[in-house]
C-alpha cells in the first residue's frame, strides 16, 4: 500500500497521474539528492534537485527551511 493513499487529495492526485496531468518521473543525479537530505526533508531535497535537473519556471514548496535553497 502506498503512504498517503487516503489522505486528503490522494484520489485526485491518482486521476492526474492517470489523465497524464501529472507525470512521476525518476531524478538522475541522487548525489543532489542525498546532500539535500543533510538539511531537508526527503520531499524537499527530492523537488529541488529535480527543479536543478528540469529548470521549472516555479517549484511549489510547503517547507520554509526549503525554500532559500
Amino acid at each position: 500500500m502506498e503512504e498517503g493513499r487516503s489522505r486528503p487529495g490522494a484520489r485526485e492526485v491518482e486521476e492526474g497521474r492517470r489523465s497524464g496531468w501529472i507525470e512521476v518521473v525518476k531524478l538522475s543525479n541522487e548525489s543532489v539528492v542525498r546532500l539535500l537530505k543533510l538539511e531537508l526533508h526527503d520531499g524537499e531535497a527530492e523537488a529541488i534537485a529535480l527543479a536543478i535537473e528540469q529548470h521549472p519556471e516555479i517549484v511549489f514548496l510547503d517547507e520554509t527551511e526549503a525554500r532559500p535553497v
